[in-house]
């Protein structure tokens, strides 16, 4: 034991399918990796994308584990495609990184607190020719397939932020995790917000079931339009 395969399905926004697997691995030394794709997931890298339901294919590697007691550390790579109307607009490479602070042990009033650092980076090559198809679609012929490109997606960006995570086990089956959270986006210089809440449910030794909802405010302006909120459901098999 110590493997793990996941499987989900949900939805994303606009009402696309989002689908997901990954299998994962916790060696003795208590150092865990995953590799996941996703598949269909709602792009949020700006307004004028989410108004045209932009769409990315991501392949991701992650690690995380223990520094000492009360500190943890979690870190992924990955690399995307995105894609309008099944146009390609780009892809890229993207990596993330956070240092995790036990701030609270759990105990049967209060849930866990966990305080952390997070800093993200993805830079996105925008492909030519889909972005001169996309311009030449939504009838923006006055301006550079880049330059269209650019409303959509931004090239670069840069953030760095805190989190605050609550963990509690309700009982020995069923697990719940809220979160929030706020990052500066350095190369945009945009706040950005963050949400998420989830749970967890043992059926037995092998089998989990797993469902959350995740919100991001993507540093645009604060209005509900502007949000994004994504849904997901899936099944972990312990092996």
């Amino acid at each position: 034991r110590g493997c793990a395969v996941g499987v989900g399905a949900g939805a994303a926004g606009g009402g696309g399918r989002l689908v997901r697997a990954e299998f994962g691995r916790t060696w003795p030394s208590g150092i865990s990796w995953a590799a996941r794709f996703d598949f269909n997931e709602r792009a949020t890298d700006s307004l004028a994308l989410r108004a045209l339901d932009g769409r990315q294919h991501r392949v991701s590697l992650s690690a995380s584990g223990d520094i000492t007691s009360r500190l943890s550390f979690d870190a992924s790579v990955y690399w995307r495609q995105l894609e309008v109307d099944g146009d390609r607009l780009g892809s890229g490479f993207g990596a993330y990184g956070s240092v995790n602070f036990i701030a609270a042990e759990e105990t049967v009033r209060r849930p866990e607190v966990v305080v952390s650092y997070v800093g993200e980076y993805s830079q996105v090559d925008i492909d030519g020719g889909g972005a001169k198809a996309l311009a030449r679609r939504f009838g923006k012929d006055d301006v550079t397939p880049a330059d269209f490109a650019g409303d959509l997606v931004d090239e670069t960006f840069h953030r760095h932020g805190v989190q605050l995570t609550l963990t509690k086990h309700f009982n020995d089956r069923l697990t719940a995790t809220m979160s929030g959270g706020v990052s500066y986006d350095f190369e945009q210089k945009d706040t950005v917000r963050r949400a998420g809440a989830g749970l967890r449910y043992r059926v037995n030794d092998r089998v989990h079931l797993n469902a959350g909802a995740e919100y991001e405010s993507s540093g645009r302006a604060g209005n509900s339009d502007d949000s994004v909120i994504t849904a997901t459901a899936g099944v972990t098999i312990l092996f």
